[in-house]
């Protein structure tokens, strides 16, 4: 959806509601948020995100399936010498490398955690369950080892695609080689 304004008028907008932060170099958004931290504002036609309204002021449209993002980690930074394009994957693997993925969604699968397996607070079963789970009953259908254990389907299907005790999947995986 294209920008209403025109981009000197867009790119005023956003500097007047921003403000420079000297020790960061950041140029801070001062408006509405989402939960996030990154900026919002209304292009005439929407709510957009204020870095990328800045990128497309002085870069021109976003190109489709290109994220813009942040050299400096900082959502609430539209200055356009931090702001860079990347694809998705991209944008993914820089926040791995600066270790600043904040949600869980980097996965663990296969490495140890502190509080792992039974001794999780949120642990439904065992080990033994679990080992039964993904070799004993390998050909049952979920709902009924669900209701043999007494978990949900969906910890049967996280169990045997590694989302859940993947660290022991891949540790009975190495043993059968």
């Amino acid at each position: 959806m294209k920008n209403v304004f025109p981009s000197e008028v867009m790119r005023s907008k956003l500097l007047h509601n921003s403000e420079m932060m000297w020790d960061t170099g950041c140029l801070e958004w001062k408006g509405a948020k989402n939960e996030n931290g990154y900026g919002r504002l209304w292009n005439g036609q929407r709510l957009v995100y204020a870095h990328r309204a800045m990128w497309e002021c002085g870069n021109g449209p976003i190109p489709a399936g290109m994220s813009i993002c942040h050299k400096c980690d900082n959502p609430r930074c539209i200055e356009p010498e931090h702001l860079f394009c990347a694809t998705h994957a991209e944008n993914m693997h820089d926040s791995v490398v600066k270790q600043r993925r904040r949600n869980g969604a980097e996965k663990r699968r296969g490495k140890p955690s502190a509080t792992r397996g039974a001794k999780h607070e949120l642990a439904k079963i065992g080990e033994n369950e679990v080992r039964a789970i993904l070799k004993d009953h390998a050909d049952w259908q979920a709902k009924p080892l669900a209701e043999k254990f007494g978990v949900s389907i969906s910890l049967i299907y996280g169990i045997r695609k590694g989302r859940n005790w993947g660290w022991l999947k891949a540790e009975m995986e190495r043993d059968e080689f």
